[in-house]
């Protein structure tokens, strides 16, 4: 997370990721990874319905005001068609606002390599590299900096140089993700088996009863958590935050999957 601030009264607003220029602070390009929580309400977040998804929602076109207030551009999407919607003007910086459905690919110069997009006027989709290009041809010497307040030191990624040094000698980290970092909510795995017929549409509330009961999670005020005997299925467990308020969540990696549906269908036959 970081902060801009823009005009003399000094008005600030957060930002997920933010690329600026290390001599003046201006801002190149703000990044914004909109996950499910701003397109639907959880059944497994604790008083998620309706009026918190409105509220959401609310601050993400909040949000959109500012940056065009600050004379930035909104870009939602990386397709190339979401960038030609934006306008031809000269924008102070741009905010990329990638969401977590499916719905955006391609969002470096290496991976678009790597999946064969090697020539960029041909892609459907800008990577973030055309992006700060098209905004340092745009000059960088007025507009929103970053809040002086803000630690870049702390909270910097690497350098982009040894991103791609780290990529060549260890592509792994990169294309072949482990098995952790690929678990997912129950919901969109309850949702993949219904698709492929192996196994009948259910809500993950539904599922996490059955779970429950058999013992490989427990429900807690603060959430579901795994217990010993799911952990040995290779069940994992997550604390995460929406509206200020931490929570904890089951996630399923893809080496568990198949234990769990068979748990869950001889739950179903009983």
């Amino acid at each position: 997370m970081a902060f801009i601030q823009h005009g003399d009264a000094g008005r600030e607003e957060r930002f997920g990721f933010v690329i600026y220029n290390e001599q003046t602070m201006r801002i190149v390009l703000c990044i914004e990874i909109d996950d499910g929580r701003y397109r639907h309400t959880s059944p497994e977040i604790p008083n998620d319905g309706e009026r918190a998804l409105a509220q959401r929602q609310q601050r993400l076109r909040c949000k959109n005001s500012i940056v065009r207030d600050m004379g930035g551009q909104v870009i939602e999407g990386n397709a190339r068609t979401a960038m030609a919607g934006g306008g031809s003007g000269m924008f102070s910086f741009a905010m990329l606002r990638l969401a977590t459905n499916g719905t955006t690919a391609a969002e470096t110069e290496l991976i678009a390599t790597a999946i064969g997009h090697d020539k960029p006027h041909a892609r459907p989709f800008a990577t973030i590299d055309e992006l700060i290009d098209l905004q340092m041809a745009h000059g960088t010497e007025s507009g929103p900096t970053l809040a002086p307040s803000f630690d870049t030191g702390a909270h910097a990624l690497p350098e982009r140089g040894s991103i791609a040094a780290l990529a060549r000698e260890g592509a792994s980290a990169f294309v072949k993700a482990s098995p952790q970092s690929e678990a997912r909510y129950l919901q969109k795995v309850l949702d993949d088996w219904a698709s492929t017929g192996v196994f009948p549409k259910m809500r993950s509330h539904q599922a996490n009863k059955l779970l429950q009961e058999g013992g490989l999670i427990e429900r807690r005020a603060d959430g579901w958590h795994v217990t010993p005997r799911g952990a040995k299925l290779g069940i994992i467990e997550r604390v995460v935050e929406y509206d200020g308020v931490e929570s904890t969540r089951c996630l399923y990696p893809a080496t568990c999957e198949k234990a769990v549906r068979n748990f869950l269908l001889r739950a179903l036959e009983d």
